[in-house]
């Protein structure tokens, strides 16, 4: 998805019986314009999991930077809130007992997980680390967490530090923007069995585009742009729900989205023709600067191609204003992977003009 005017990851709405309500933003994990898988879980009270969780332990303390004890902000259930800023952290310290698998479960089976429920206020993420005395700072990060707009729970695989962690139960949330922590808790998979049905789509209907579905249902590297103010209305097949059971919906999407520096329209006077510059950088691929200039508001095209004349990576699809824009090219496909060394061509078809240059990239 293409969210473009300073805009950031697309929102999904969800049909509650009468309208459609703001669940949260998906794709969250894309900042730096790399495709991602994005689950998240559809909820009618914004509350629940998909999966079931037991022993919830929350830590012991959970002091910030300068020391001081902020547990009673992380209580779950409470209407507080830690507001996270850059260079913050959090230090969570637990019971060593609570990294001990609990008994009658298979060790294989059981997995501890760091339960966060946060919420985004910038990019990029907070980031998950435990103790580490080889690391030059004493800490070792094992996952970078991208919250959404909105709180949700984020699960934080701990299934590998579970020794270490019984040694040192500590672990350290450090902010690399600003973020919103409303409580955290370690938790054990209960492993209650949870059936996963996937859902057909019935219908995918772009608000400009109209029928995509073809574009949304196959697994490619094909898709769908979607500009800021643009939505798509997805219908999927649901059977009923057994008796004596409940169910979640999870949905799963592939994608970017991309943020574009607005267009200067009072310098759309001055262009009289398409036109497309490069600026190479280093060389590496991951400096690329492309911008192109429309003298009038159209229909734009502009991607990435091999030598060999293969799609490589879209960059910008759909209708824009008169104007200068800038976009930046990370040396990535449409599948998020490093392309190789070589010849590669970037291609801008606006309206029924086309411009073409060539630009090298080395590794």
């Amino acid at each position: 998805n293409n969210c473009g005017g300073g805009g950031g990851c697309p929102y999904v709405y969800v049909w509650n019986g009468s309208d459609f309500a703001q669940d949260n933003t998906i794709l969250s994990g894309s900042g730096d314009s790399s495709f991602v898988t994005d689950r998240i879980q559809l909820t009618r009270d914004g509350a629940g999991r998909l999966l079931t969780y037991r022993d919830q332990k929350e830590p012991l303390s959970v002091r910030d930077k300068v020391g001081a004890d902020v547990g009673t902000l992380l209580r779950t259930g409470t209407p507080d809130y830690y507001a996270g800023d850059v260079g913050d952290f959090l230090e969570l310290t637990f019971d060593p007992g609570d990294f001990v698998r609990p008994l009658g479960k298979v060790s294989e089976h059981c997995t501890g997980e760091l339960n966060q429920n946060n919420r985004q206020k910038a990019e990029p993420s907070i980031r998950v680390q435990v103790p580490d005395s080889a690391a030059a700072s004493g800490w070792r990060e094992i996952e970078a967490v991208h919250p959404r707009e909105n709180f949700s729970s984020h699960i934080t695989d701990l299934s590998g530090e579970l020794d270490n962690l019984r040694a040192d139960p500590r672990i350290r949330l450090f902010w690399t923007a600003k973020h919103d922590l409303a409580d955290v808790s370690f938790v054990w998979d209960s492993q209650d069995p949870v059936v996963v049905e996937t859902l057909q789509v019935r219908s995918a209907t772009h608000s400009v585009l109209k029928n995509v579905s073809d574009n949304l249902t196959e697994v490619d590297e094909s898709g769908v742009v979607l500009e800021t103010g643009e939505s798509i209305l997805l219908t999927f097949d649901a059977p009923p729900v057994p008796s004596g059971k409940t169910r979640d919906f999870l949905l799963v999407s592939r994608g970017l989205y991309q943020t574009y520096d607005n267009p200067d329209p009072s310098k759309a006077a001055d262009l009289t023709d398409v036109s497309l510059s490069i600026w190479q950088g280093d060389g590496s691929g991951s400096s690329l600067t492309i911008s192109y200039g429309l003298p009038s508001n159209t229909s734009t095209q502009l991607d990435v191609y091999s030598v060999q004349g293969r799609l490589v990576r879209t960059l910008a699809s759909g209708p824009k204003l008169a104007g200068r824009y800038t976009i930046q090219w990370n040396g990535q496909n449409q599948s998020g992977e490093r392309v190789g060394s070589g010849i590669y061509f970037v291609r801008l078809k606006a309206g029924g003009e086309i411009v073409t240059k060539k630009t090298v990239v080395l590794r």
